[in-house]
């Protein structure tokens, strides 16, 4: 069995000593799927901890070494100025190992101003003692297991789960994933192995293999300081950060793809990089069943008007075996529905190499909208049941029966990992929840998936953009207003074309929205009318209550491959026993013909996880070469 794994930095430390789990290491990254010039090699050790790193030609990890420091960066860090990389993170260093009073302020001073993804490995020669610290937004998710005499770090939860004897899956996760598809907080699918939250600093004592964390930053997002600004100020302000990030992060060796849809973000990012003078290729892609090609059309309408450089990559129908390279990279940290994409992520390493960058446009569907509930909440019951209601796949009742739960239960744990974000504003709790559950928890693990190819990243999540962009007042943000008066100042055609929206997987009409025009009279009008309260439309929403997109059924084709999939599965996956209720499983088989595909999707991804994790193989193999495309 072939096994696709995350490039990057992994870190063991045990009392016991390490020798053996670093031949293992060294041996099991073999893969004919990996790119050429993958390798896995061991950069720093002792008998008790060793310090390794997958990569390949352009994945970014860099070592730096003076009389008292070794550095290891994984990522990418942006500066402005003169002033070189090492010369800051040997800075960075003297202070974090200086002992000086309200290191959290200093180190979250730092981080404000390290703009990247990325991921610092300080040891400091003195002290014997290492200081892991990430990014504002844990751009480059990783994972953290300590037990009694062992601690193991890693971008790869392979890794982390190869090096744990005896494995407890945790239910209380699992239910966070079948309902939302992704986990909350810092939760995974192993007890004791979590993902490591952002701007988070982690302290190990190497003697003692001891370890301690401590977040040293949370975004508050109540506090707009850009409210008493005009909204063409904070879209020219945008504009202009926009362009900065999109300059720093093109490929400085290689060259830079911008992955072309129909919709606003990749446009931007296109907009901005001509704006800056920057070269680039664009490149989009069209499924085997062509649900995605009103996206191809828009996207080239968009090159058509920019005079951009395209092509549109036709992907063959996504087998088996790509859910078994997607299970195999993410270990279920990235769901089944678009594995087609890695065919694309294929054919673009095929055509231009792995050093390169592609951006993208993640991230820009939540930090320029208004993410608001549309509906008034009144307490945070209301807010709970707002969320569960719009964001889950999975009916509450039928995740507390999957896995022997209480619904009250499930809601009560959700009510208080809710309080505890720093906002006071229930509606602003719930842009928090967007942003650091769905965005970091779900959008960024998806992004990583690119990372086993070549290096990604996104403008809208560069640091001074992400930052300003969320203290931009809401109101602005309604109905994409500054939105679209931050791109008409990157381009005016791009503005100009429509673009694509997909509803679910029917796609047979291609839904074009004109974005409204900045300047237009008429346009200003409607804005101000869609803010009066409109009856019909409350009437209405009252009726239905916050309702979660429509939800297609699995196509029939695809149906008896999954059914039979999935008992194996089931069969032969004792581990399953620990996350769901006796029977529970049986009677989602029974029924499995009324469920959609994304309740479907989710249960597969974490029916295959668990498997994989607990046995090390998976039962996908067998079916590697069917098609397990959900959709119509």
């Amino acid at each position: 069995m072939s096994k696709l794994s995350m490039p990057g930095l992994s870190f063991l430390c045990s009392a016991d000593g390490v020798s053996n789990q670093k031949s293992f290491y060294l041996r099991s990254a073999q893969s004919p799927d990996h790119p050429d010039g993958y390798k896995r090699e061991v950069f720093f050790e002792n008998e008790k901890f060793f310090l390794g790193g997958s990569s390949y030609d352009g994945y970014p990890i860099n070592y730096f070494e003076n009389d008292d420091h070794y550095i290891f960066v994984e990522g990418k860090i942006y500066f402005d100025g003169r002033e070189s990389l090492e010369s800051r993170l040997v800075s960075f260093a003297e202070e974090l190992f200086s002992g000086g009073d309200d290191q959290k302020n200093l180190i979250k001073s730092r981080l404000l101003h390290f703009d990247g993804a990325f991921i610092i490995f300080f040891f400091d020669k003195r002290t014997r003692r290492i200081v892991i610290v990430n990014d504002l937004l844990s751009r480059l998710p990783f994972y953290l297991y300590c037990s009694e005499n062992s601690i193991c770090i890693s971008r790869d939860y392979s890794f982390i789960n190869a090096n744990i004897d005896e494995k407890v899956f945790d239910a209380v996760f699992v239910s966070d994933y079948l309902l939302f598809g992704y986990f909350l907080g810092t939760g995974t699918f192993l007890k004791d192995v979590e993902r490591v939250p952002p701007s988070c600093v982690i302290t190990i004592d190497v003697d003692n293999c001891s370890v301690s964390k401590e977040v040293v930053h949370e975004f508050n997002f109540e506090d707009k300081k850009h409210k008493y600004k005009s909204a063409n100020q904070n879209a020219k302000d945008l504009a202009e950060l926009f362009i900065g990030a999109c300059r720093k992060q093109v490929s400085v060796s290689g060259k830079t793809i911008v992955s072309l849809s129909g919709g606003m973000d990749s446009r931007a990012i296109c907009a901005g990089l001509l704006k800056g003078g920057q070269e680039f290729f664009a490149r989009t892609w069209i499924d085997f069943d062509k649900n995605a090609k009103c996206d191809a059309e828009t996207a080239e309408q968009l090159t058509k008007v920019l005079n951009i450089k395209w092509k549109v990559e036709e992907l063959p129908r996504a087998l088996g075996r790509k859910n078994l390279d997607i299970l195999t990279l993410k270990n279920g940290f990235a769901d089944f529905t678009n594995v087609h994409a890695l065919s694309y992520f294929t054919s673009v390493r095929n055509e231009f190499g792995t050093d390169i960058v592609m951006l993208s446009g993640n991230g820009g569907d939540k930090v320029m909208p208004d993410l608001r509930p549309y509906k008034k909440v009144k307490s945070i019951d209301d807010l709970v049941d707002f969320i569960i209601a719009k964001n889950c796949a999975f009916s509450l009742r039928a995740v507390a029966a999957l896995t022997g739960g209480s619904e009250e239960k499930i809601k009560r744990r959700l009510r208080d990992h809710i309080l505890s974000y720093p906002e006071k504003s229930l509606r602003q709790k719930y842009v928090h929840f967007l942003i650091y559950e769905r965005l970091f928890g779900r959008f960024l693990e998806g992004e990583d998936r690119k990372r086993a190819f070549f290096w990604s990243s996104s403008p809208f999540l560069s640091i001074p953009f992400f930052c300003y962009a969320m203290n931009c007042p809401d109101s602005q943000k309604t109905n994409r207003y500054l939105y679209a008066k931050f791109l008409s100042m990157l381009s005016p055609d791009a503005l100009n074309v429509g673009y694509a929206i997909q509803y679910g997987t029917n796609v047979d009409s291609t839904i074009r929205i004109s974005i409204a025009k900045d300047k237009s009279l008429f346009w200003q009008v409607i804005r101000r009318i869609n803010k009066l309260p409109n009856p019909v439309r409350f009437i209405y929403k009252k009726m239905k209550g916050p309702q979660a997109e429509e939800k297609p059924k699995v196509r029939h084709s695809v149906f008896r491959v999954l059914s039979n999939c999935l008992k194996e599965q089931i069969d032969g996956c004792p581990s399953l026993t620990q996350v769901f209720s006796d029977g529970a499983l049986n009677d989602v088989l029974a029924k499995l013909d009324e469920y959609d595909t994304r309740s479907l999707d989710r249960l597969f991804v974490v029916i295959s996880a668990i498997e994989y994790l607990s046995n090390g193989q998976s039962t996908i193999e067998k079916y590697s070469g069917e098609d397990f495309n959900y959709f119509e």
